[in-house]
């Protein structure tokens, strides 16, 4: 991973990188990604993943411990969120997390459930109530498990293996697929018990 970020003409090089998935801000059944890029570690708690999270960065953000770049990707597209590219977490742009669209690009080379490479950077320099800044970011990311995987093809390696069909009457309960069997032919790895309830997004 490698890339830097700017603000009034003051570079600062990304050294840690974060990915984490968060229910999508209009419909919490589906999972987005956030991928942040920071030139220092973060605390455990100040890991933007829940809404904790985001006031504990904040916080290191107003103390101007902390400059940062947070992707929103949209796993179903393998594209930005619709409704929010980016957030910039820096004091000169914003004392907390501060979303933004329409000036970020990103490319994906790979985008699946396990690994993100890819760059982003934004759509040349940028100014913000009389601030000059830009990022320029390349990266490979592996991320975390999922708690509801949604379908989304690999960009990169040999096609899946075809499944074996199920064979004549070995049929679950109700005629249901035998027991150990995945339904519609998938390949998936089963995915983590899901957690009840979700955390809500910040607006």
């Amino acid at each position: 991973m490698s890339g830097t970020f700017t603000v009034n003409s003051a570079s600062t090089a990304f050294t840690h990188v974060y990915a984490y998935w968060r229910p999508n801000f209009f419909d919490e059944s589906k999972k987005d990604l956030f991928v942040l890029f920071s030139d220092v570690a973060l605390p455990a708690n100040a890991n933007p993943r829940d809404d904790d999270g985001v006031s504990a960065i904040a916080g290191l953000v107003r103390e101007g411990k902390v400059h940062a770049l947070e992707l929103h990707l949209d796993p179903r597209s393998r594209q930005f969120d619709a409704a929010e590219n980016a957030a910039v977490h820096h004091m000169a742009l914003s004392p907390g997390r501060h979303g933004m669209s329409g000036m970020h690009a990103f490319t994906a080379t790979t985008f699946t459930t396990s690994l993100l490479e890819g760059t982003a950077h934004t759509d040349g320099p940028q100014e913000s109530d009389g601030v000059k800044w830009q990022y320029d970011l390349q990266f490979r990311v592996a991320l975390p498990p999922m708690e509801r995987p949604v379908p989304m093809p690999s960009t990169s390696g040999p096609p899946a293996a075809p499944t074996r069909p199920t064979p004549a009457g070995a049929r679950g309960r109700r005629g249901g697929p035998a027991r150990g069997s995945a339904p519609g032919g998938s390949t998936r790895a089963p995915s983590p018990p899901r957690r009840r309830g979700g955390t809500r997004r910040p607006g």
